[in-house]
């Protein structure tokens, strides 16, 4: 297992002065889409109920969706020199979310600097969480999303 808070800590001694851009989404919308990842790159089938309970046993997945230790181990270490943004927010308000980057790495925003700003990169399968899955998650990330709706507002 690595050691979060001392990999940041090396990131930090490299450049003090380095300012972090933080992403996060909801845990259980990222273990689902981990686990729709997973599934596309082994070609297995997420119809099947053994291949679901064999991802849900997964610590490399379901470890993905624990953010609460790791978001205060960066705001910890980098501060004011961390901006987070909601993944929600890049959806929906992207060029919002590029001149707020823009702004924390004091750079100019320019619309003509980014490809296509106003679209989104990639979609992913559309293919929805099973509802026993969703419970599952929803009762193993219950901190953690309590957390992360306090920090979002939601």
């Amino acid at each position: 297992m690595h050691d979060i808070k001392k990999n940041i800590e090396n990131i930090k001694a490299d450049n003090p002065n380095y300012k972090i851009l933080l992403n996060l989404r909801h845990p259980v919308e990222r273990t689902w889409s981990q686990m729709k990842m997973f599934s596309r790159a082994n070609g297995t089938d997420l119809s099947c109920e053994k291949v679901l309970s064999v991802m849900l046993g997964s610590e490399g997945i379901i470890s993905r969706g624990f953010i609460k230790n790791h978001y205060l181990e960066w705001k910890n270490i980098f501060n004011e020199k961390m901006l987070t943004i909601f993944i929600g927010d890049i959806e929906q308000r992207p060029r919002y979310v590029l001149s707020k980057c823009c702004k924390h790495l004091e750079i100019d925003y320019k619309d003509e600097c980014f490809y296509k700003p106003h679209q989104k990169v990639f979609d992913g399968s559309s293919e929805k969480i099973p509802k026993y899955i969703e419970d599952h998650l929803l009762y193993i990330y219950s901190e953690e999303i309590l957390f992360y709706e306090e920090l979002f507002s939601i």
